[in-house]
């Protein structure tokens, strides 16, 4: 059986020097070469005031970033309920088995113009992480894409819990144990990731106009029977080039928009104007949240 490791005098004024001084549990653990849990037992034992979960982790070898990785742990508000149902339609969770090289990560890739959107889930996490801009080349065009990725098994394992798992979108249901006051606001995060709006019109004055969301079977199957609920019809669920979707019955798209938009200070400016333009063209009222300012998140 190991012996337990015994600190001396000198290492436990060292690890509260080292704390004391912003170094994080986890530089403290590696320089002993002890764990975690030792490093966290000295300083509780000498009365020091361990700091909130807002931690820096290292990432390759360059600076150190930090997140608050308990933001997903309990949802219970409408801002991370919103950031949940985002992530559901449009996030990437990777979660590392035990000796894996590459660790566990949260990320969302959108197209070069929402990169407004990225910060502030960045600000919401409270990290300094980049948004970082990708060019690539798509059946033989050029696109920009930016992305944000966030190193944290704890925040990837807290989402997973939640239902947002890997390898999601064939499988993905509606998450367990999830306040149904929250239901708006997650429906309004995954609408803006993965949701149908469609609003043109021809040079003949043809107008086209629909309201819908792609995802799984199961997952489509709740939120249609949760809007019931608020009096909102959705059409039937359709199978097309390998994914499910329905749309939102014609004379219920402002009740729509006054639901997933009523609760949250988050969304996506492009396709929440859109929908605005569309509801005035029809001549449709719905409501201005006057606390949704998109300024007030940016950097």
């Amino acid at each position: 059986m190991p012996k337990r490791r015994i600190f001396t005098d000198i290492e436990i004024n060292g690890i509260i020097d080292l704390y004391k001084n912003n170094k994080t549990i986890r530089d403290i653990y590696g320089f002993y070469k002890t764990s975690y849990e030792k490093i966290v037992s000295v300083l509780k034992e000498n009365n020091i005031l361990i700091r909130d979960s807002i931690d820096y982790i290292s990432v390759g070898h360059g600076r150190k970033y930090y997140c608050n990785e308990d933001v997903f742990e309990k949802i219970d508000s409408h801002d991370k309920a919103y950031w949940l149902g985002f992530l559901l339609a449009d996030g990437c969770v990777h979660s590392s088995k035990s000796g894996a090289t590459s660790p566990s990560n949260v990320s969302i890739a959108l197209q070069e113009g929402d990169f407004v959107h990225l910060h502030n889930f960045l600000k919401f996490i409270e990290s300094d992480y980049n948004v970082k801009f990708v060019e690539q080349e798509y059946h033989g065009k050029q696109t920009k894409s930016c992305r944000a990725s966030v190193y944290s098994k704890k925040m990837a394992q807290d989402l997973i819990n939640v239902g947002c798992i890997p390898r999601k979108s064939l499988v993905l249901e509606y998450p367990k144990n999830i306040d149904e006051e929250y239901f708006p606001s997650l429906l309004s995060g995954y609408f803006d990731g993965d949701g149908c709006l469609t609003f043109s019109k021809s040079e003949l004055g043809h107008i086209s106009n629909s309201v819908g969301l792609m995802g799984s079977y199961a997952f489509l199957f709740e939120v249609s029977e949760k809007l019931k609920k608020y009096g909102i019809e959705s059409k039937s669920i359709k199978k097309k080039h390998g994914i499910y979707f329905f749309n939102i019955a014609n004379k219920h798209f402002s009740k729509f928009y006054n639901l997933v938009y009523g609760k949250s200070d988050y969304f996506l400016e492009r396709k929440r104007n859109k929908f605005r333009d569309m509801l005035d063209f029809r001549h449709e009222e719905f409501i201005i949240n006057d606390n949704q300012s998109i300024f007030r998140y940016l950097y």
